[in-house]
C-alpha cells in the first residue's frame, strides 16, 4: 500500500477543529460523513497513527509485533473475493488484526465469515466483512 502524501492544508484544518472542539484526533474521526470530508479523513488517520506509539493506535510489544506481521503476510482472499484473515485466540474467541485500523477486532469463538468492527466506512473490510481462520503457530507456508 503506497504511503499517503502529506496534505498541510487538511493537518491545518484538523489541528483548527481540535482547538475549536477541544478534543481528541479520535473524536474528530467519529463526526458524520457530511461534515468531514474524505480528504480530511485519509488525514485525520495518517495523524492518529503518526501519534500513536510505535505507529498504531494501541501499545506493542516486540513479540506482538512480530505475530501481527505473520498474521497480516497471511492475509488473502476465498473464491469468492471476500478477505481471508487469521485470528487467534482471545478471551473464549478470536481476535484478528486490522490493518486499515491499526487495532485488534475481537470475535466470538469459531471460524468463518464475520462482519468488520470497522468504524470507518472507508475501510474496504467494513462492506465485505472479512472470514476467519484460525492460527497455528508454523503455518506461514500453509494457505
Amino acid at each position: 500500500m503506497p504511503e499517503s502524501k502529506e496534505r498541510p492544508i487538511c493537518r491545518r484544518k484538523i489541528e483548527q477543529m481540535l482547538a475549536e472542539r477541544r478534543c481528541k484526533l479520535e473524536d474528530l474521526l467519529e463526526l458524520p460523513r457530511h461534515k468531514l470530508s474524505p480528504g480530511l479523513r485519509k488525514q485525520l488517520r495518517k495523524m492518529i497513527v503518526e501519534a500513536a506509539p510505535g505507529g498504531t493506535n494501541v501499545r506493542l510489544g516486540r513479540r506482538q509485533r512480530e505475530l501481527i506481521e505473520r498474521l497480516v503476510a497471511l492475509e488473502g482472499r476465498d473464491p469468492s473475493g471476500i478477505p481471508t484473515l487469521r485470528a487467534v485466540p482471545a478471551r473464549g474467541g478470536l481476535k484478528v488484526w486490522c490493518r486499515y485500523c491499526r487495532s485488534w477486532h475481537n470475535h466470538g469463538p469459531g471460524a468463518g465469515h464475520r462482519v468488520a468492527h470497522c468504524a470507518d466506512p472507508l475501510n474496504p473490510y467494513y462492506r465485505s466483512g472479512y472470514i476467519l481462520v484460525p492460527y497455528c503457530e508454523g503455518q506461514e507456508g500453509r494457505t
